[in-house]
């Protein structure tokens, strides 16, 4: 169970930064990003790409799981049940966690940079968004990056990659509406 608590909570911190909505201002941030050291611009250029192959090769199971969980998503949203009471809990444990799972396990092949590298790409988020780490950020350049590279790389996967965030949100812990 540890173990696939660890995977939900690392796809969850990946749908964070590839999944978010966006708002619209594409070809902005790619221009600003653009200028940033081309080891950062390829990490997450390659990190797109996996997210990307692994939305297409788990998509038949990810439309279902979308499908199957809208009704859940529904009502935790509009606080008709918690999704942290015992029999939601065991459904989410049950049926969602485990297609998740899968899909994360396929992310885990996205390459991570040697130390070097992650020297380079954290310092370029510093100035990019003031962020500390990769994955962080102060204000919303790094969700709207993220947007951006999905719709670059993927844009017919996009959506689905939009509701699997809200999806992962809805059943996290800290979910509040």
């Amino acid at each position: 169970m540890k173990s696939i608590s660890l995977k939900i909570i690392t796809f969850i911190s990946i749908c964070l930064f590839f999944c978010s909505c966006g708002n619209g201002e594409d070809s902005k941030i790619l221009q600003e990003f653009s200028k940033l050291n081309p080891k950062t611009q390829e990490f997450f250029n390659a990190n797109a790409k996996v997210q990307c192959n692994c939305l297409k090769e788990n998509k038949g199971i990810l439309d279902k799981l979308m499908k199957d969980s809208k009704a859940l998503v529904n009502e935790i949203k509009s606080k008709k049940i918690n999704n942290q009471d015992n029999i939601v809990q065991k459904q989410i444990q049950s049926e969602i966690y485990p297609i998740l799972a899968k899909y994360n396990d396929c992310n885990a092949a996205a390459p991570q940079p040697n130390p070097e590298t992650f020297r380079i790409i954290e310092n370029d988020l510093k100035t990019f968004s003031g962020a500390s780490v990769p994955g962080g950020a102060s204000d919303n350049k790094m969700p709207n990056l993220g947007n951006a590279l999905m719709s670059k790389h993927c844009k017919d996967l996009h959506q689905l990659a939009v509701q699997l965030t809200e999806l992962s949100i809805v059943i996290s812990p800290g979910y509040s509406n």
